[in-house]
């Protein structure tokens, strides 16, 4: 047979409806008989399909019959025998306590109250949880994910973010989470169990995140001086600021149900609420990445939020009922709402980032916020408000493609990587070409480019949408010079597209005499050390590649990288040729000073700098460092303040805590690893990026309610799910490594880091559970402490993964660090593990 058969897709599919429905039926939605009599149904049909088809197979091959659709027959046994197998996997589970119980007997645990001596609320007996009690955490969930992420698309829009700056909002964001479930301690003893607390608390949460994202782009130019860069203590304090009514709320609400919900239902129900708020997650990390993002701006995905909320409201008639005027905050949200739409706010609120501008495209696309602001007569095209091109400007256009294509003798085949729209392409067709491959990430770019690029239309060239990486893998043609139109290495994404990886993946793309052409920022007048040492690391990575490399100094540092050798005589080229530019030519070019700045250039390069890699990102930290001294702040000072605070938050834990803080720690760290790497071994795929994310939280949910059937409750099984996460990072990056070195078909990375990513998940999930069970505090105490732990680990773990682990360690090394972590966090739970024992 051609076509394989569909173990994946239906193991993949098969698990995740079985989780669905097991979810389902943990929160009392279904009943647990509707679960199995679910599965049981699906058990026969695939046992007499698989049974028929089999025995039809049989009768065709003892009676020698010509059956015409014979392999097809055979293709749907073997399918439906795949998910027969599955089904008895999932019923063999079901039995476990039976099979076990046939090799040994053991006594039922006894847990004796601790809560005030008169109730047991730590016990794991079937409850009928009300469907109605649920929504306040689903709803917390969903807004305060679509919020951060929202948010955080916002900040980056307004403060031209890389990983340092998304680090540090990601921090004050879980920081603040968790001072505010710390303060929940007190919550019922404040607001008591109230249902109209909890509808004021969600219908405040969604109007706050509208209120964040206006004032965030009003103030910026009125805080700050237009077109200046903003200072990371500025955005630190800013961002501080702006997220501490949200956070503190959002954290506040967390322990309140927390409470609230195991008080009512007399039992610590702690891990069902971290469960029910994750499952909130997940839908609201769907619906935002695949949906809101495509169709709506940030006010207006917020204003959907607090439609939601309010539906919500309207749905738990014990909260509705609590409003003895409930139909106005449901008019009052309608015309906040219908507002925001019919008077389009968020382009009203924009204009205040771009002063002096008439905008006249706006779109948030889940590549980032795209903006086209006129000025005279020239057009502006930002993208997260940094300036992607203009229109009008020859010098950068020409630049952009002439320093390369002179090199080449005869250049028929092109490849341009990015940029196409601003008019690099007429460039480009000054020369008799007979194919322009223009590749672009983001499809809503070559959307609003058709608008004003006309050489988009030629028949000369070909579009096509798609990360630059896949394309390159995923043809053999080759070609005479590839422009890259990438911008500088200041992300972890963009930093792919120069290492060392990448540079040998160009140059089978190239044919004898081809050339391959990049930029840096300009140092044609000043080199400072950390400009210096980027220039370097590029320069030395291009060398373990190609035989020849050439800076030209202009409006920015070109790099030009082939095996044949390259001219600086750019003017004495442009003659020959014969092609007529406005600046690059023979009377404004000076071929002494170009080679007098490059020999400048070339002679303060380090020899010994380090070689990007795809595992060691080497160049986004140093270009981090370089951004960083543009302020004047020396990179060390900023992180000994973050090891500082790491240090502070750590010192004081108990070893419970620890362990839970240790497990977020490697959670967020180890996701943004999974994630880095699957950009590195696959290509930069947005909808994966959110899949990952999604099957975290759901790891999580799953995690926390799943823990009670498998695991008993003691302070053992803890530091077994330390021992696992532990062995877990010290055996992933080999995985990695092993993956790199061997070619796998998409779908099975796709299933593989689909796994990894749930083990991690399901793992910190059952952890949180089991420390809010064997902790001997009271439940607000355990909500509050547990959830402020997690949090914070979290926190630091994205923060220290993103700025320093992966640029200075890389990811062997990162994770032994996640290992170290929890190994020291296991050693002091088993020092202490008499504390816990019952």
């Amino acid at each position: 047979m051609n076509s394989p058969y569909a173990l994946l897709p239906i193991g993949i599919l098969a698990l995740l409806l079985y989780i669905l429905s097991y979810t389902l039926s943990r929160l009392s939605i279904i009943r647990q008989k509707d679960h199995r009599q679910f599965w049981n149904i699906l058990l026969l049909i695939a046992f007499l399909v698989t049974g028929l088809l089999g025995l039809i197979l049989t009768i065709q091959v003892n009676y020698k019959l010509n059956i015409p659709f014979i392999k097809e027959l055979l293709k749907w046994h073997v399918n439906f025998g795949i998910g027969l197998t599955m089904i008895a996997v999932f019923h063999f589970l079901w039995h476990w306590d039976y099979y076990t119980g046939l090799l040994k007997t053991g006594k039922k645990e006894i847990i004796p109250d601790r809560e005030d001596g008169k109730e047991q609320y730590d016990n794991d007996l079937p409850v009928n949880i009300r469907f109605t009690h649920l929504i306040p955490a689903f709803a917390l969930g969903l807004t305060t994910v679509i919020t951060q992420i929202t948010l955080l698309r916002e900040f980056l829009n307004v403060f031209y973010g890389n990983e340092l700056v998304i680090g540090i909002i990601l921090t004050n964001w879980m920081v603040l989470t968790a001072l505010g479930a710390g303060i929940g301690r007190n919550a019922i003893r404040l607001f008591k169990d109230h249902p109209l607390f909890q509808a004021s608390a969600l219908i405040l949460l969604s109007l706050v995140a509208l209120v964040m994202v206006a004032l965030l782009n009003i103030l910026k130019n009125i805080i700050f001086q237009p077109g200046s860069l903003v200072g990371i203590y500025q955005i630190l304090l800013s961002s501080l600021i702006l997220l501490i009514p949200f956070c503190l709320l959002s954290g506040f609400m967390f322990t309140y149900l927390s409470i609230s919900f195991s008080t009512y239902y007399k039992r610590n129900m702690i891990h069902r609420i971290y469960a029910v708020e994750s499952i909130g997650s997940i839908c609201g990390g769907v619906i935002l990445s695949f949906v809101l993002v495509y169709f709506l701006k940030s006010l207006q995905i917020l204003s959907i939020v607090l439609l939601m909320n309010l539906l919500f409201v309207s749905i738990n008639r014990e909260i509705s009922n609590s409003f003895r005027l409930k139909w106005i905050p449901g008019l009052v949200g309608a015309l906040l709402i219908a507002s925001i739409f019919i008077f389009n706010i968020d382009k009203q609120v924009k204009k205040a980032l771009y002063p002096n501008q008439e905008i006249i495209y706006l779109k948030d696309t889940p590549y980032g916020n795209l903006t086209v602001t006129k000025s005279a007569e020239q057009l502006n095209f930002f993208e997260n408000a940094s300036l992607l091109f203009t229109t009008g400007d020859p010098v950068s256009n020409e630049e952009d493609v002439h320093y390369a294509m002179l090199q080449h003798p005869d250049p028929k085949n092109i490849l341009l990587i990015s940029g196409g729209i601003t008019g690099i392409i007429d460039e480009i067709l000054k020369y008799d070409v007979e194919n322009i491959d223009y590749v672009e990430i983001n499809p809503w770019i070559i959307k609003i480019g058709k608008k004003w690029a006309e050489s988009l239309g030629d028949e000369r060239v070909n579009v096509i949408i798609k990360d630059p990486r896949i394309y390159l893998k995923s043809i053999k043609k080759r070609y005479d010079v590839i422009l890259m139109q990438v911008p500088e290495p200041n992300t972890a994404q963009i930093n792919r597209y120069y290492t060392l990886e990448y540079f040998k993946l160009i140059k089978t793309r190239l044919k004898e005499h081809g050339l391959i052409s990049l930029s840096l920022p300009s140092t044609i007048n000043y080199v400072s050390a950390e400009a210096n040492e980027l220039n370097s690391i590029v320069f030395q990575t291009l060398h373990e590649i190609f035989g020849n490399i050439l800076f030209i100094p202009g409006n920015k540092n070109y790099l030009l990288a082939s095996d044949t050798v390259l001219d600086i005589d750019i003017p004495a080229l442009v003659e020959k040729k014969g092609v007529r530019n406005v600046y690059v030519n023979q009377y404004y070019l000076e071929t002494w000073s170009l080679r007098e700045r490059s020999n400048y250039i070339m002679e303060q390069l380090n020899e010994h700098a380090p070689v990007n890699k795809d595992f060691k990102p080497v160049c986004y930290f140093q270009h981090l460092k370089y951004w960083m001294s543009q302020f004047k702040i020396h990179y060390w000072f900023p992180l000994g303040l973050i090891v500082l605070a790491f240090l502070i938050s750590v010192i004081r834990l108990k070893p419970v805590q620890l362990g839970i803080y240790a497990a977020g720690f490697a959670g967020s760290s180890i996701e943004l690893l999974l994630i880095l790497a699957f950009q590195v071994l696959y290509g930069y795929v947005y909808h994966y990026t959110g899949i990952i994310i999604t099957i975290f939280m759901g790891g999580l949910a799953f995690g926390a309610l799943y823990r009670e059937k498998f695991m008993k409750t003691s302070i053992q099984s803890f530091m077994l799910i330390q021992l696992t996460i532990i062995i877990y990072a010290l055996i992933l990056p080999f995985i990695f490594v092993i993956f790199n070195k061997t070619s796998l078909p998409g779908l099975m990375i796709h299933f593989v880091f689909a796994i990894l990513t749930l083990i991690i998940s399901v793992a910190t999930g059952m952890q949180f559970s089991l420390g809010s069970t064997i902790l001997k505090e009271k439940l607000s105490v355990r909500a509050a402490s547990l959830y402020s732990s997690d949090l914070l680990g979290s926190a630091f773990g994205a923060l220290f993964l993103s700025v320093l682990m992966i640029p200075l360690l890389g990811i062997i090394y990162s994770s032994l660090l996640i290992a170290g972590l929890n190994l020291v966090s296991a050693f002091i739970t088993f020092g202490f593990r008499k504390n816990y024992i019952y």
